[in-house]
């Protein structure tokens, strides 16, 4: 791995991650994650959007270190349920995450991203685990507490529909 990092300048975030239970003990700490902020969004909202500001982002800004999210959950939140789960999650990314290089200009990387847009604008839609598109969002909160973030309010049963646009 060093190698081909170097080949690409050193300044660059690379990981290898185990994809067998160690990966699986991740998508159950991410989704227990989700939950707890869901829970949370409502007393906690402003300093969520403080965490959310301060995490790593990568070139791409809809994407952030979900370590350093996590992290950032616990250092900004107060509700032990929120920052106990936000514990699981950075131990469960440095379990999955085999081997992890960073250079200088992402401090806060640790080797898995989670999507994460800055707004509600920038959402994707396919990203609902209801459109079917992601394995990962059928089976965790994840999506849903990110529209629980957009909207500082969380529902017992998120239901989304695709906008459907006809012709007349």
């Amino acid at each position: 791995m060093n190698r081909y990092y170097a080949s690409y300048g050193g300044n660059e975030v690379q990981s290898a991650v185990n994809l067998h239970a160690p990966y699986s003990n991740l998508n159950a700490a991410v989704d227990n994650f989700a939950v707890a902020l869901i829970n949370g969004v409502g007393a906690h909202r402003a300093n969520m959007v403080t965490a959310r500001n301060n995490s790593q982002e990568f070139d791409n800004p809809e994407y952030v270190d979900l370590h350093d999210f996590a992290g950032q959950i616990y250092n900004h939140v107060s509700d032990a349920t929120i920052r106990a789960a936000a514990l699981d999650v950075t131990s469960a990314v440095n379990t999955a995450v085999i081997r992890e290089r960073h250079g200088s200009s992402w401090p806060g990387a640790h080797g898995i991203s989670i999507y994460f847009p800055e707004s509600e604008v920038g959402y994707d839609i396919r990203y609902d685990g209801s459109q079917g598109w992601l394995q990962f969002t059928a089976n965790t909160q994840w999506d849903e507490w990110l529209h629980a973030f957009y909207t500082g309010v969380a529902y017992d049963n998120w239901v989304f529909l695709p906008l459907v646009m006809k012709q007349y």
